[in-house]
């Protein structure tokens, strides 16, 4: 029997099936639907989820991350949990570990105090990186937002509006660097046709790797 774990959401219209980044098998579906018909939707997706699981494990050995540690910038930093109610509560860099003083030592408190810590660490750096690009490229935007999204690492509004995908933050710079040029490179072109990606090269001439490399980690990033 697979292990998963169940989510209600009132507004789905069908049981639907997916795995985090930490190999977490989630079936979400609405309301009122009997438990022996989540337990035979998951069962018939057996082969599904063990060749998606197995995609990330390859994954995350091509990324050289171990169970307790996390990539922040494209480097593996080891994860170390101290309470101490000596000390303020939330994470510090100490050389390639990353204290957490979290406000208790359950599994959802120290994840919230890491997601909080690596969204603030992205949320700065894409926001200075998105000014100093849009000076270099002669273009501007409008508001910037972070959110947390399962197949988009950054959109551009017809308004001009940006958003981030806030766990970029694992990402190397440099790949981070190529989603801000490739969304300010749709304030000048909104759609994605050979003067779009001249553009893109002109500001980033190895955004092909960059991309790539994207498409092949992505999943072990995100959520």
């Amino acid at each position: 029997m697979i292990e998963y774990t169940h989510k209600v959401h009132s507004r789905s219209k069908s049981i639907k099936l997916s795995i985090n980044k930490n190999g977490e098998v989630i079936v979400t579906s609405p309301r009122f639907i009997p438990q022996f018909v989540i337990r035979k939707f998951v069962n018939a997706q057996q082969d599904w989820i063990s060749h998606q699981l197995s995609k990330l494990n390859t994954v995350k050995k091509n990324l050289g991350v171990a169970e307790n540690e996390v990539l922040l910038f494209g480097k593996a930093y080891a994860l170390i949990i101290k309470l101490d109610p000596k000390k303020p509560i939330g994470i510090t860099r100490d050389g390639d570990s990353l204290i957490i003083n979290p406000v208790s030592d359950t599994k959802v408190s120290i994840q919230k105090n890491l997601d909080r810590f690596l969204k603030n660490l992205g949320s700065s750096f894409i926001l200075k990186q998105t000014e100093t690009l849009a000076e270099r490229m002669s273009t501007t935007y409008g508001h910037v937002s972070f959110k947390t999204q399962k197949t988009r690492w950054g959109s551009c509004s017809s308004k001009g509006n940006l958003n981030f995908n806030w766990r970029l933050v694992h990402a190397p710079p440099e790949v981070i660097t190529y989603v801000i040029i490739h969304e300010l490179a749709h304030r000048t072109h909104m759609d994605h046709s050979a003067r779009f990606w001249k553009l893109v090269s002109q500001y980033d001439g190895e955004y092909l790797k960059h991309r790539g490399w994207l498409k092949r980690q992505g999943m072990a990033l995100n959520d």
